[in-house]
């Protein structure tokens, strides 16, 4: 799975609407930029990625 998220890390994207819902869950500043978070992460080889669904997820390991 993270083979597919990296070989397509440049596709990831939101809209400014998904960045602000994106923010609020994660109780982020409002300057914030989301979609570096959410590539930061994928990036880390300590990061643990899982898919709920439809929906990954992507967690540093703590």
């Amino acid at each position: 799975m993270r083979e597919i998220l990296l070989q397509n890390i440049h596709k990831i994207h939101t809209t400014p609407m998904g960045a602000d819902r994106i923010r609020k869950n994660l109780q982020l500043p409002n300057n914030f930029d989301v979609t570096e978070y959410c590539k930061s992460i994928i990036l880390n080889p300590d990061g643990n990625i899982y898919k709920q669904g439809k929906t990954f997820t992507a967690k540093p390991k703590t």
